[in-house]
């Protein structure tokens, strides 16, 4: 499953980021280049983290590169600006698809790994949404 959620400071370690045999990244941040285009695979979607902001366009595109990446034996970082609300929502919304669970199974489950997850009021009306979307049901 999915490994690693970050900040964008996270994403500038080099170092760090070979030693955790990342292969991958999904850079959802606003106004942040792909640091090492020539080491890693990126997809890039510069997204703002507000309410209004919809995720819904990039869902399948981002699942389908963490898809890619893990059928690949690769790992994958996802980040954004703080790592709290876009990137937390990508990572709620792949770990809901891939393992049927709700929302708040999915949060509770990622907060354990990165308690400091928070996906803005918005995105969490889109995830709630999607939940429905995808045909979980709410108590799980």
């Amino acid at each position: 499953m999915l490994q690693y959620s970050g900040s964008q400071d996270v994403a500038a370690e080099l170092n760090l980021l070979k030693a955790n045999k990342i292969t991958h990244i999904v850079n959802c941040a606003t106004g942040i280049q792909d640091h090492f285009p020539t080491h890693f695979q990126y997809l890039h979607i510069d997204m703002l983290d507000l309410p209004t902001t919809s995720m819904d366009e990039h869902l399948d595109t981002v699942h389908a590169f963490i898809d890619n990446c893990l059928g690949n034996n690769g790992k994958v970082l996802v980040h954004c600006n703080a790592g709290v609300s876009r990137a937390a929502t990508f990572v709620l919304s792949y770990i809901m698809k891939k393992t049927k669970s709700g929302f708040n199974a999915a949060l509770q489950n990622a907060r354990t790994i990165r308690p400091a997850i928070r996906p803005n009021d918005g995105f969490i009306k889109q995830l709630k949404e999607y939940e429905e979307r995808i045909g979980i049901e709410k108590s799980q």
